[in-house]
């Protein structure tokens, strides 16, 4: 019996919200600066300069997050596709049309300490 009860602690979601997910290798932020919120994106904007989102998380927190945009740097150097890196051709698998998202899309923000631009790692819905 003790290998039952430990079979269901570990795949319980109090368990597996405890336990944290490794970042992808281009996040190059100390680890003990980095904070990562995963959930359902549920409000989402965006254009030339910056980008908006918000999320119900998986933790059951409410989070909103901008995203600044550089005019040096493409915008999806700031976005992940399932933690790739994120190609302009990956837009029309996120949004439907420019600042409006497909419905069922989630993502990990990745947010270092400091100030740096949150990184979005998008995960699209299972098929």
């Amino acid at each position: 019996m003790p290998a039952l009860l430990l079979l269901f602690l570990l795949l319980s979601p109090a368990w597996q919200a405890r336990t944290r997910i490794r970042p992808p290798e281009s996040i190059t932020c100390d680890r003990n600066q980095l904070t990562a919120f995963s959930g359902t994106v549920t409000q989402w904007t965006r254009d030339d300069s910056t980008a908006r989102l918000s999320m119900d998380t998986d933790a059951d927190t409410k989070e909103s997050f901008t995203i600044r945009f550089d005019k040096r740097t493409p915008p999806e150097k700031s976005f992940l596709m399932g933690g790739e890196a994120f190609r302009s051709e990956d837009w029309n698998k996120v949004e439907v049309s420019k600042g409006r998202l497909r419905p069922g899309i989630q993502a990990t923000v990745w947010v270092c300490e400091g100030g740096a631009n949150p990184v979005v790692d998008w995960r699209l819905p299972a098929k």
